[in-house]
């Protein structure tokens, strides 16, 4: 084991230093109300990292604390990471519209002001659904905060809009939560190294069907491809029992081999449906937007792939009622039930395709992870 000395050992202090700018950030965050300012997730992620990077300091070797510690800081910055690129992303997108949203309200013009301009593009369209749930709390406090928000403007010059803070406060969150990232793994890898921790496929092959399940209950409830036979759930329950045989048995005896290649081959399935979903979206997103173009768009549009340039689109949308079924539903639930069309479409797609995403990376992870177990019971770590 090394002590305090090495490369490794500096990125405890650079993790402090990041953790004090999320604090100094997420407390700006709040002030100036932006989007996703009642969850605090920047001073959340800056107080973990501090306690992380604090704990790890003023010990002269790293322990297993050290690597709960950063695996939960992994977590939190992935969550600070995916928030504020969508705030960053979404500021540039629709900043007209929402900073109208927040000076008028949700009255009905600007709802419909603010649809029709989520129209023109898919982008616009997705970041409709953040500002839409995020409108109410962010009015009120814009109204709580306008009187410091007016005299910061007026101390900074006429040339500084809040939206021009927003937008550098979210980038910057963006670029600090990608270093707090990238910094944890490194850590984590480091503590596990020296502490000897043995970390087995197993152990692996259940974190992976662990994250695999939100995943696998949005690919039903958002009618991704085939979601009439919970492929997501199949392979979690699969990879959930052969995990624990594994894990009981140490990867030995046949039938645990024989229930590991079949984990294989799930694993390769999931892929294939998730690759294939993804496609099936995105021709149909591309036929939705030729249509809207073109003021075609009608009830029956909405993701039924009816080009016929690939002959196996057909199983996009198969069976036909099913997926009626499903869509109708969504029409139905909230918010949907108050957005256009198109928006609902938009953030739809842009669902299915994250989730579909979600599961074809869980995919591969139980492909290999299983093909590990079926020929070796060696340590990853």
């Amino acid at each position: 084991m090394t002590s305090q000395s090495g490369f490794q050992w500096s990125l405890y202090p650079l993790l402090a230093i990041v953790a004090l700018c999320e604090f100094m950030l997420g407390v700006c965050h709040l002030t100036l109300c932006m989007p996703l300012f009642p969850f605090l997730i920047p001073i959340v992620s800056g107080v973990f990292a501090l306690i992380t990077a604090m704990h790890a300091v003023f010990l002269r070797y790293p322990n297993r604390v050290d690597f709960v510690l950063q695996c939960c800081s992994v977590c939190i910055a992935f969550i600070l990471l995916v928030s504020s690129g969508m705030e960053t992303f979404c500021a540039i997108s629709y900043e007209d519209e929402s900073e109208e949203m927040l000076t008028n309200g949700l009255n009905d013009d600007v709802k419909f002001a603010f649809s029709e301009s989520s129209e023109r593009n898919f982008a616009a369209a997705v970041c409709y659904g953040l500002w839409y749930r995020s409108v109410g709390y962010q009015s009120s406090c814009n109204e709580l905060l306008r009187p410091m928000h007016e005299s910061l403007i007026s101390k900074l010059g006429p040339t500084m809009h809040l939206s021009s803070m927003r937008f550098a406060i979210s980038l910057s969150l963006t670029g600090l939560a990608s270093l707090h990232f990238i910094v944890c793994i490194a850590l984590a890898f480091y503590s596990a190294y020296e502490t000897l921790l043995l970390v087995r496929s197993y152990h692996v092959q259940l974190i992976v069907a662990a994250l695999m399940l939100p995943a696998a209950v949005s690919h039903h409830e958002y009618c991704c491809t085939y979601f009439f036979i919970w492929p997501g759930v199949a392979v979690f329950l699969c990879a959930t029992l052969q995990s624990i045989l594994s894990w009981g048995f140490d990867c030995q005896g046949c039938w645990v081999r024989t229930l590991n290649v079949f984990g294989t081959a799930i694993g390769m399935a999931l892929i294939a449906i998730a690759s294939f979903g993804i496609f099936c979206t995105i021709t149909s997103l591309l036929l939705l937007i030729s249509e809207t173009s073109s003021n075609r768009m009608n009830n029956q549009s909405r993701f039924r792939v009816t080009s016929d340039s690939f002959a196996f689109q057909r199983h996009c949308a198969w069976p036909p009622q099913q997926y009626r079924y499903c869509y109708r539903v969504i029409d139905f639930r909230e918010p949907y039930k108050n957005w256009a069309r198109q928006n609902i479409a938009s953030e739809t797609a842009a669902v299915q395709i994250f989730t579909n995403i979600w599961l074809c990376l869980c995919g591969f992870a139980q492909f290999f992870v299983s093909l590990k177990s079926t020929f070796s019971t060696e340590v990853l770590l």
